[in-house]
């Protein structure tokens, strides 16, 4: 939807796993580090594709090529409380993506 910088997107993350997997983050750290390692400048119309795949952790495509994966299910837990924990980036993104309208 707009340009987003690496640091951005970085900054970004931290942010989104300090508010909803806090108790998590020293387990975490190593991972998230990893995370934010295949992170780059995005632009315009470009995507960030994240599967998780219950086993294997979260595998990150960026523009749909392969960054590579964090390994881990209680990863994929935390990634995913993000958006579906107690304190999505907006108020509205969690219940959107639970299937009720967005406001």
């Amino acid at each position: 939807m707009r340009d987003v910088d690496a640091g951005e997107l970085s900054g970004a993350w931290d942010e989104g796993f300090e508010h909803n997997a806090k108790s998590q983050l020293p387990a975490l750290k190593t991972r998230i580090e990893k995370l934010k390692s295949f992170m780059s400048d995005m632009r315009t119309g470009e995507r960030l594709t994240f599967t998780t795949r219950p086993g294997s952790g979260v595998e990150v495509d960026v523009d749909g090529k392969v960054a590579g994966r964090v390994d881990g299910d209680d990863f994929a837990r935390a990634f995913l409380s993000i958006w579906l924990g107690e304190h999505p980036p907006n108020p509205g993104i969690k219940a959107g993506l639970l299937g009720d309208p967005c406001e």
